[in-house]
């Protein structure tokens, strides 16, 4: 007596099965740290960029305080690496470096005893080397507000 026996044409071997995994897995390494990088630039122009607005306006209410009384002129110096602010001209108060891969585009700003910028550049922009993600600080002309984009 012949016994039936079914036949196995429409599944997966195992072998087949644990390739697909294992090539998976070599894809899912290569991309996991790139990721992982992305997201700490990100964090990093983030927590530069939160810093800055921080000083701005400090910078902004210590002019509208002192008012036009004050002979002292605080000052933020944006440069492509590091920005600093100084007290009247030569007193530097604070330095901060950016991080390795940040960036930054903005030039030299002060406050009025209005509390409103003096020059005439408005925007600060803080971004990743390659670009990738970018934050613009943008302060009011009239009313010197300090705002994020």
């Amino acid at each position: 007596m012949r016994t039936a026996r079914k036949s196995l044409t429409g599944g997966y071997m195992l072998t087949e099965l644990l390739v697909c995994v294992f090539i998976f897995m070599l894809v899912l390494t290569a991309a996991v740290p790139t990721a992982l990088q992305r997201r700490q630039e990100r964090y990093a122009v983030d927590t530069a960029v939160q810093e800055l607005v921080t000083d701005l306006e400090n910078m902004r209410i210590r002019a509208v305080a002192n008012g036009s009384a004050s002979r002292e002129k605080w000052r933020l110096h944006v440069r492509e690496r590091e920005y600093t602010i100084a007290r009247n001209v030569f007193t530097r108060v604070k330095r901060r470096k950016f991080g390795p891969n940040i960036v930054a585009v903005g030039g030299s700003m002060s406050f009025d005893a209005q509390g409103r910028p003096e020059d005439k550049e408005m925007r600060i922009i803080v971004q990743t080397k390659d670009k990738s993600y970018r934050r613009e600080i943008i302060i009011a002309a009239q009313t010197g507000r300090v705002r994020l984009e």
